[in-house]
C-alpha cells in the first residue's frame, strides 16, 4: 500500500534556482549544480517533521 503525497514548496531560492534550471540554454554542469542545491533545501522540507531524541553530551 502507497500513500501518495504532494508537498509544494513555494520558497524563493526554490523557485529562483527551478527557473534557472528550466531555460533552455541552461548548461548540463550548471543543472547538476543547480538541481544539487535544489536537493540540499529540499531536504529541510521533507526532514521538517521527524522526530527528534534528547541525548546527554559532554562538552568542553
Amino acid at each position: 500500500m502507497s500513500t501518495n503525497m504532494l508537498t509544494i514548496v513555494k520558497h524563493p531560492l526554490v523557485q529562483h534556482k527551478l527557473t534557472l534550471m528550466r531555460q533552455v540554454d541552461t548548461a548540463t554542469v550548471k543543472f547538476r549544480q543547480l538541481l544539487r542545491e535544489v536537493s540540499f533545501l529540499l531536504a529541510y522540507e521533507v526532514t521538517r517533521d521527524l522526530e527528534l531524541q534528547t541525548v546527554e553530551i559532554e562538552t568542553p
